[in-house]
């Protein structure tokens, strides 16, 4: 069995480097995977990025579920714009489409982030349906040095069918140097109801582009056809926002909205599922989801032997480790985590590497310290472990989406209030 591990920096300004490695328990395998960042970050700070969050949701015809809506805490609010976070619980009996909604939620970050929904279409669909409809509202909120720059109010919509998705994203800006009045209009809509067209509207796609017949309105027809072939967004492929990158203006509101869901999905928006968990179950490793102002991803510590990284990685799972520990300790006293380096390796590909191996320590009678490995930990303390990080970084920044499959799933009520109260 492989764990996955990966790591995404989005501090370079103009490339993101996404690095994917899978643990074998011998060994680590390196598949590294570079990919074109559109988004200039600024100097890279994360909280220089405008604040992204999720209003509202709505799925039709989604596996077990005909219909649903839900409304997040901020929709509620009188300024659904604050900077603030706030917790979404949702409970209900078993098949109330509960993982559903979390399943939604996978779906919209993979789309978001122009990857390959991993699904076949078709199992996304309600049995004898031919489609299934996901819509999600976004407020978004750009501030400087603390001022309103702008405030939007996006849309996203997807409709699944078994060969295709078609989208469409609406938005409305308003800026604060502007008085003109914001209107909820489409700014993209991408169908596949004919082969030539790629995008909507047309006016739009022939001020971005050019004419139909050119080269590079060609070009958007292939990766189309490609996005299609693959089950990603065409609006948010990389390859499509590499395009749109290059034609468009600075400052331009009818393009920039994708950008920034590009953004948020990619360094933001975390979804954690229950199977995930089998790692845990199986004593096997412990995927901890981490996320800094630098990198964020999944990466899994073998429970009972040690690992060698590649010595680039090891102040980063450092960080994330020592960031756990000291919360953990508030919420489990002298639950005190350590990684343990082993010494210096010599990895298959030349590189150089750490052993390391991930233990709890333990004060002994006579003083001591005694260092036990994680398998003998509890299951729920070993979950705790895997998403308290991401909590930690939840609580930090308003922009941040974190949803958890059965977040209680083994863990003991007293310590999940305490979770919650992080």
């Amino acid at each position: 069995m492989n764990a996955l591990l990966c790591f995404h920096f989005w501090n370079t300004s103009v490339e993101i480097i996404i690095c994917e490695f899978f643990i074998r328990f011998l060994s680590f395998v390196l598949l590294f995977l570079e990919k074109v960042g559109i988004l200039n970050l600024e100097g890279g700070s994360v909280n220089e990025t405008p604040i992204v969050r999720i209003q509202r949701a709505s799925i039709k015809n989604f596996r077990n579920v005909e219909s649903g809506d839900i409304r997040f805490p901020c929709n509620y609010g009188e300024d659904i714009f604050a900077p603030k976070a706030d917790v979404l619980g949702i409970y209900g009996q078993n098949g109330s489409g509960k993982t559903t909604f979390i399943d939604a939620l996978e779906i919209l970050k993979t789309l978001l982030s122009g990857q390959k929904v991993g699904a076949e279409l078709s199992d996304c669909i309600s049995y004898g349906q031919e489609k299934a409809e996901l819509q999600f509202e976004f407020s978004i909120l750009k501030l400087n040095e603390g001022n309103v720059v702008y405030k939007r109010r996006l849309i996203y919509s997807a409709v699944l069918s078994k060969d295709a998705i078609d989208e469409t994203v609406k938005c409305a800006t308003t800026r604060t140097d502007s008085a003109k009045t914001a209107w909820m209009k489409p700014i993209f809509a991408c169908t596949h109801q004919s082969e030539d067209a790629v995008f909507s509207p047309q006016v739009r796609l022939e001020s971005l582009f050019g004419s139909k017949q050119n080269a590079k309105i060609n070009e958007l027809r292939v990766i189309k056809l490609l996005c299609q072939k693959e089950h990603r967004s065409f609006l948010f492929s990389p390859e499509f926002l590499k395009m749109l990158h290059d034609v468009a203006q600075e400052h331009d509101d009818k393009v920039e909205p994708l950008f920034e869901l590009s953004n948020f999905a990619n360094t933001s928006f975390f979804v954690i599922l229950n199977r995930n968990n089998g790692l845990i179950s199986l004593d096997a490793a412990i995927p901890v989801n981490f996320r800094t102002e630098t990198a964020g991803g999944t990466f899994a510590l073998p429970i009972d032997q040690p690992v060698t990284i590649p010595n680039r990685f090891l102040e980063i799972i450092q960080q994330v480790i020592a960031t756990i520990s000291t919360v953990l300790c508030e919420i489990v006293p002298g639950a005190q985590l350590s990684l343990v380096e082993l010494g210096m390796e010599l990895m298959e590909n030349g590189e150089q590497g750490t052993k390391i191996q991930l233990a709890r320590e333990l004060s002994c009678a006579n003083g001591k310290l005694h260092l036990l490995p994680l398998k003998y930990e509890s299951e729920g303390i070993k979950k705790i472990i895997s998403v308290l990080h991401l909590l930690i970084a939840a609580y930090n920044s308003p922009s941040i989406t974190l949803a958890i499959d059965e977040l209680d799933s083994g863990i003991y009520e007293y310590l999940l209030g305490e979770l919650l109260r992080i």
